[in-house]
């Protein structure tokens, strides 16, 4: 089986504040570090 299909794609979907997004991020640079895509999706303003 071919490497990239055992690769997943996560969406992350947050509010737009700090102590929503931060807490958020070591996980996704562990879900990254292994190979994994992450989307991270907040709102234009961050309050």
């Amino acid at each position: 089986m071919s490497q990239n299909r055992d690769r997943v794609h996560v969406l992350f979907v947050s509010i737009p504040a700090h102590g929503h997004i931060s807490p958020g991020l070591g996980l996704v640079a562990e879900i990254t570090g292994r190979g994994h895509r992450v989307s991270y999706q907040v709102a234009t303003r961050c309050t």
